[in-house]
């Protein structure tokens, strides 16, 4: 019948209890078997009983005995295992290599996908954008908030950065930030971020401009030391900020007067400066400098020769 739908075409992963052969010429089943042939070479990585299925699967296909009696759904599981040996193996090389090699019309099933990805939420990166579920999605990023770079953008929802952002290590480098959408980057996710990653200077590239206000830096300064007066914008020191940086610990090698604005610089600032951590002292401005204090640098000056 004209305009009558056309039937959807069986995928070969659809039918588990049919033989291969009926889905699979001979070059894939020799590619099967080159595979097999690989993932016994790294049997160190199976149990015993995953490898004996490896083994006996290459000898059967290499025999070309008894292979009408295979089903798609062995070899299914076989892959399934295969992802188990790659994430076993010492070197990235070696568990690049057991990835690479599973076919691409293998990645495009979703329950093996879904699979993948619970066993190491990295594999998403492997898994086809289109399949690419919320579910996966969400499961990966709970096991590596980073790996929202590989969510679709259009399942990246308030929800889901929420949770990426909550499971960020601090191994990851890059700010986490940089892939939320600017509408979800709100002052919750920000302060989240702003906690969990190690470089502040790199987070603030992403914190959109209107939550960077004194009152978020007061709180930062109070959170994380003194040294983020040097990633405060000018327009935004006031004397307060300035005070309350120079009596923060530092958390770093140097003080932080080298970030106070000349207007602020006042013998009063210079006092909680040098209460708060005396090596401070080297950054004071000489007009500022009292006799106590270059005694003082000198006791110091002493004390680090003797030593």
């Amino acid at each position: 019948m004209e305009g009558e739908r056309k039937a959807r075409r069986v995928r070969w992963y659809e039918r588990p209890q049919e033989s291969i052969t009926k889905y699979w010429n001979e070059e894939k089943i020799d590619d099967f078997r080159e595979f097999c042939d690989l993932v016994v070479g790294y049997g160190g990585a199976l149990s015993e009983d995953d490898y004996k299925k490896f083994y006996d699967m290459r000898e059967t296909l290499g025999m070309n005995m008894d292979i009408d009696d295979i089903t798609i759904g062995e070899v299914i599981e076989l892959y399934k295992i295969a992802i188990t040996c790659a994430l076993n193996l010492g070197w990235e090389s070696e568990a690049n290599e057991v990835l690479g090699e599973i076919p691409n019309d293998v990645w495009e099933i979703g329950e093996f996908c879904k699979y993948a990805v619970e066993k190491k939420g990295m594999l998403l990166e492997f898994v086809p954008e289109n399949l690419r579920t919320k579910e996966i999605c969400e499961i990966a990023v709970k096991k590596k908030g980073m790996l929202l770079e590989f969510v679709p953008e259009n399942l990246r929802t308030k929800e889901i950065c929420e949770i990426a952002v909550n499971n960020y290590e601090e191994e990851d480098y890059r700010c986490p930030l940089q892939f939320v959408p600017e509408d979800f980057r709100t002052e919750k996710i920000c302060n989240v971020v702003i906690r969990n990653h190690p470089d502040i200077s790199e987070s603030l590239d992403y914190i959109p401009k209107h939550l960077q206000t004194v009152d978020f830096f007061m709180k930062l300064i109070e959170d994380c030391g003194g040294y983020i007066l040097g990633d405060v914008p000018e327009n935004l020191k006031t004397e307060e900020l300035c005070k309350l940086a120079v009596s923060r610990p530092y958390l770093v090698d140097f003080g932080v007067l080298r970030f106070v604005p000349e207007k602020f610089m006042t013998a009063e600032l210079c006092e909680i400066a040098v209460k708060n951590d005396s090596r401070i002292l080297q950054e004071i401005p000489e007009h500022l400098m009292t006799e106590k204090w270059k005694k003082l640098i000198l006791e110091m000056e002493i004390q680090k020769n003797e030593n």
